[in-house]
């Protein structure tokens, strides 16, 4: 149900209100009745072959923002308050290379595409942290009790080939589009350090 959930806005008191799941009752099912089934919200639904009247379930929770530190995007992970003011963050639930790498992991043989180079390329995700410095790593659920930011630890690959390319700019032409000597060979050069077409 992950396009459903993605258009569905809640409507709740609670500011930190998630949409965690949505739930089944019986026909006629009195209010405070308990559901006959509840489905993930980011999971599908599958087999459905008569009509499905389903009804959204909210929680209050505390957020885990993921700073990747400059690599890329990930989303928020949502952990739901489970009374008085605290949750717990499953481990398992945090991003590792395995996950990040999608279909270029496979689960089976514990192996990755011999073409992949990382989600970051060059750097392999070793861990999240909870401060910058990366000294106090989290390695099981954790407990919270507020919204808080986890930070990415990188390590660099061995196996990311790259080319170094050294470039003299000559006299012609504005900084960065004049006419550049690489390795004996006369190339157009572009704006922001791009390299054009060989000359000759």
């Amino acid at each position: 149900l992950p396009q459903v959930s993605q258009g569905f806005v809640p409507i709740s008191d609670d500011a930190e209100a998630e949409l965690v799941a949505w739930e089944a009752y019986a026909p006629g099912a009195a209010a405070g009745a308990t559901p006959i089934a509840t489905y993930d919200a980011d999971k599908s639904l599958a087999d459905v072959d008569a009509d499905l009247e389903l009804y959204p379930k909210l929680a209050g929770g505390f957020w885990v923002t993921l700073d990747t530190k400059g690599a890329g995007i990930l989303a928020s992970v949502f952990v739901q308050n489970a009374g008085e003011g605290t949750g717990t963050l499953a481990f398992d639930k945090l991003p590792t290379e395995q996950t990040l790498a999608g279909a270029a992991y496979n689960a089976e043989t514990g192996e990755f595409a011999s073409s992949y180079r990382g989600w970051n390329q060059g750097y392999t995700l070793e861990g999240w942290y909870e401060d910058p410095e990366c000294t106090t790593k989290v390695t099981t659920n954790k407990n919270m009790t507020k919204d808080i930011t986890l930070y990415a630890n990188w390590v660099a690959r061995s196996d990311t080939p790259y080319t170094v390319m050294h470039l003299i700019e000559g006299a012609d032409g504005l900084a960065g589009q004049g006419t550049f000597e690489v390795y004996g060979y006369r190339c157009r050069g572009h704006a922001h350090g791009g390299v054009g077409p060989q000359l000759f």
